[in-house]
């Protein structure tokens, strides 16, 4: 086991450093996500989720152990090894990761068939990150059920439409 050592700092700058300025941020963390849970999906909520329990973590042991975190775990395949670090950075790390991977920016194919299977349009859309607005024109399609698939390089979704005239 190592300790992140904190003994080159003063005790009032590793005090600010290491708890106060962490525990404002993780309740104002707390406080932004309670506000938009409404708003988050359930990615996002658990991102966020997972910063905050390796957040609470880490002060935890920094307000017990004399604002040291003790890291326990090395990852390594032969001479390659990973930094030294606990659970509370794993779960940092995969929150941030996850609130990162929301979106997937790039091409997606628009499809629309309909119930034979019969290819109706077909259409490539560039998507950025965020919410995406596309407008599909369904004045030259007959009344009925068709399918919407969405696709790229990696997965698709699938829907119904239904054209009322």
């Amino acid at each position: 086991m190592e300790n992140n050592s904190t003994n080159d700092l003063s005790d009032s700058i590793s005090l600010w450093l290491f708890i106060i300025i962490p525990v404002i941020f993780l309740i104002s963390l707390t406080v932004y996500v309670i506000l938009k849970s409404k708003e988050l999906n359930w990615m996002k909520l658990l991102g966020f989720s997972l910063i905050l329990a390796g957040g609470i973590g880490n002060i935890i042991d920094r307000i017990l152990f004399d604002r040291r975190v003790t890291d326990f775990m090395i990852v390594g395949i032969q001479n390659i090894r990973s930094g030294i670090f606990n659970f509370a950075d794993l779960y940092v790390t995969i929150g941030v990761i996850a609130l990162m991977n929301l979106t997937q920016v790039g091409d997606y194919t628009i499809q629309i068939t309909d119930m034979t299977g019969r290819l109706i349009n077909s259409e490539t859309v560039s998507m950025q990150q965020g919410e995406n607005l596309v407008k599909l024109s369904v004045q030259n399609y007959a009344a009925g059920l068709y399918m919407v698939r969405v696709s790229d390089s990696i997965s698709n979704f699938n829907m119904k439409l239904t054209v009322v005239k």
